[in-house]
């Protein structure tokens, strides 16, 4: 019907094309048996396959790798046709096509504006079209120091990501740009759903087992402490469920049994482990400079914490343990561990044990001796990265947090990815292919507090 309805729909000229190519797997792929019914609605007679696959050859001329045929007479859009003009063009001598691309700029200002910048960013010296470069009599740069640490609250997953890219911070914590949701079927759990419904267990396990004076979690107890741990899981996933409406229900029960080995291996292995027996756990998701939730510790603040040197930050800090008057921060993954060994800051791009455990100290008034990523899954092996709270460590914060607000103060967070950054970035449409590879073609100067920042481990 679909066909039908595109063929009526002609006035001049009908152009029927499928992918001959199948660039993934590097091989010919056969045409849809659609191709077959038009021509023998032409012709009268069924062709045979090669016949067909021949006159797709002879008429389209496309190029692997380039997708527009090689005469733009025969394009079918403006895309091909300027695709078509260009390839044309790369083949020939530079004095020989100069201007040929002239039409570009004079038919669309966008296009223009794009190209522009493109061509800025490739070259060698540093402009605005790098990212955000602003100079000193901009007026601009007296609207992007509202935007220093000391001036607004930053949560340690935005911090985080300058490390991996200066441009992308600027993105998603200046700009506030996100990508666009879309609603779709869940068929299985996504990392992001799995994490929000492991916290959201832990929380109520872990705030009905203090009401029921059964902290900390020992062997006399472990045994019920585990029943609970199921029938919190009963709860909380019939919610999940209930909201998402996941498309395979047989696939999210797997995956909610999963969960729940995790659930228990976090028990075993974290809350039982032979260094726990006198550390109480004593705050669970204490939320500071968020809105209040009923997931929050009711002792949560809505103002942000004020860390030492006036930066202020805003957060959630998944368990506080008590001991002596003393504090030990944990931050809770369910991901992978991380590749490389921790000892600080992890290079700029783990700042979250440092972060809540100044934090703490300022919410709680008591002194933190230590602050720990535990990888509570299977999948990350139920590892636990300690980072001691001690001066080193605190000079390491402090001289990664003084960095990320020289490099805002100065006006400069360009498009600078880490190696890999940008396999896996929601601003890869904005920035566009081979932002690594450009980037090695600026000063390495002016990337000096990046660079910095990435030499702390």
């Amino acid at each position: 019907m679909l066909l039908h309805l595109a063929a009526s729909s002609a006035r001049s000229r009908l152009w029927i094309s499928y992918p001959r190519m199948d660039l993934g797997q590097g091989r010919a792929r056969g045409p849809s048996f659609y191709a077959l019914d038009v021509l023998r609605a032409i012709t009268g007679d069924i062709p045979e396959l090669r016949t067909l696959q021949q006159r797709a050859v002879e008429t389209s001329q496309s190029q692997i790798g380039w997708p527009a045929p090689r005469n733009p007479i025969v394009a079918i859009d403006d895309a091909e046709y300027d695709l078509a003009i260009i390839s044309a063009v790369l083949r020939k001598p530079s004095e020989e096509v100069s201007g040929a691309g002239q039409y570009l700029i004079e038919t669309s200002a966008p296009l223009a504006r794009s190209l522009r910048a493109r061509w800025a960013r490739w070259e060698k010296s540093w402009s605005p079209s790098d990212g955000v470069h602003v100079q000193t009599a901009d007026p601009a740069l007296p609207i992007l120091n509202r935007h220093r640490l000391t001036s607004r609250p930053y949560s340690a997953t935005a911090l985080q990501h300058f490390a991996i890219c200066p441009y992308r911070f600027a993105l998603r914590s200046i700009y506030r740009l996100q990508p666009r949701d879309e609603i779709s079927a869940l068929e299985r759990m996504d990392p992001l759903t799995r994490g929000s419904l492991f916290h959201a267990v832990k929380f109520r396990l872990l705030s009905r087992l203090s009401s029921m004076n059964m902290l900390p979690i020992s062997k006399a107890n472990h045994a019920r402490a585990v029943e609970i741990a199921d029938e919190v899981l009963d709860e909380i996933q019939e919610i999940y469920r209930e909201e998402l409406n996941p498309a395979i229900p047989r696939v999210w029960e797997s995956e909610v049994e999963e969960l729940r080995w995790d659930l228990r291996g976090w028990i075993r292995q974290g809350v039982l482990a032979p260094d726990n027996g006198q550390w109480t756990p004593a705050w669970f998701e204490l939320a500071f400079g968020l809105p209040s939730s009923p997931d929050q510790d009711s002792r949560s603040s809505p103002i942000p914490a004020t860390l030492p040197h006036g930066i202020q930050l805003r957060g959630a800090i998944d368990m506080i343990e008590e001991k002596s008057g003393h504090i030990r921060i944990t931050d809770h993954k369910t991901g992978r561990v991380l590749a490389e060994p921790l000892q600080f800051i992890g290079k700029g791009e783990v700042l979250q044990p440092l972060l809540y455990a100044q934090a703490a100290e300022v919410l709680l008034g008591k002194t933190a001796d230590q602050s720990r990523l535990f990888y509570c899954t299977e999948t990350g092996g139920y590892r636990i990265l300690e980072v001691p709270i001690n001066d080193q460590s605190r000079d390491a914060i402090k001289q990664a947090l003084n960095l990320v607000d020289l490099s805002i103060a100065a006006g400069f967070l360009p498009a600078a990815p880490r190696k890999s950054a940008c396999q896996y970035c929601d601003y890869h449409s904005v920035c566009g292919p081979y932002e690594e590879l450009r980037v090695r073609r600026k000063p390495a100067g002016n990337l000096a507090a990046v660079h910095a920042l990435r030499e702390i481990k």
